[in-house]
């Protein structure tokens, strides 16, 4: 199996947190030009993803670093999905970064 380490994949052990947020506002610079663009379906879609991420995660007990590295995706990643779960449209993952492979990464939390 071949591992990913391309956004939003990855492994970083050893960072610090600074390094994680320094990552994450990266991305979220990024997508923040897109945002205006997005359908109230896909909106919409990204929060109930959000939502479903943190309820797998609190139901396993799990950290969300110990969630990073069940599914192989990038901590900082994991962060703003769950954080785009309250509507926020400031902080919403992109569909884009929602593949195929990334919704199978998801299914291995918990």
């Amino acid at each position: 199996m071949n591992t990913q380490n391309t956004w939003p994949f990855g492994q970083h052990d050893g960072e610090t947190s600074i390094q994680i947020n320094q990552r994450m506002v990266h991305h979220l610079l990024s997508y923040k030009a897109d945002q205006d663009g997005l359908t109230a379906q896909e909106r919409r879609n990204s929060i109930a993803i959000g939502i479903d991420v943190i309820e797998q995660r609190e139901y396993a007990g799990l950290t969300r670093s110990e969630a990073s590295r069940q599914s192989g995706l990038d901590m900082g990643f994991l962060c703003i999905l769950e954080a785009g779960a309250n509507g926020d449209s400031s902080v919403m993952v992109m569909p884009y970064d929602l593949t195929d492979d990334v919704m199978d990464a998801l299914k291995k939390v918990g």
